[in-house]
């Protein structure tokens, strides 16, 4: 977000996406301070649930600061469909060599 007032900027942000995939974004909101003639950044994670079908989903953020309400354009979230990688074999225990037997001690011969 981008300021150009000659002070700060206190508000909120807030993710929107469509109706029932909201618990996929989180944090659902955040408060921001942007300061005086400056820039910052907030940081949203995108987590589609076990099962959601490959294809293409929205996510979009507002703004609302100082009694406005700021949109920023949709961005496309895409969700690719599961790899199909064949099974790999589980490892296999390697057994322990059996322990060698120590040779029965003798006593030198004089």
């Amino acid at each position: 977000m981008r300021n150009t007032l000659l002070g700060p900027v206190h508000g909120e942000v807030i993710a929107a996406s469509p109706y029932g995939s909201w618990q996929t974004v989180t944090p659902r909101a955040a408060a921001f301070t942007v300061p005086a003639e400056g820039e910052t950044d907030t940081v949203f994670q995108v987590h589609p649930p076990a099962g959601t079908p490959a294809g293409v989903y929205w996510v979009l953020l507002k703004a609302v600061a100082q009694g406005h309400i700021a949109y920023g354009p949709a961005v496309a979230v895409h969700v690719r469909a599961p790899r199909t990688e064949p099974a790999r074999p589980a490892p296999q225990a390697v057994p322990e060599p059996a322990p060698v037997p120590n040779p029965p001690h003798e006593e030198p011969t004089p």
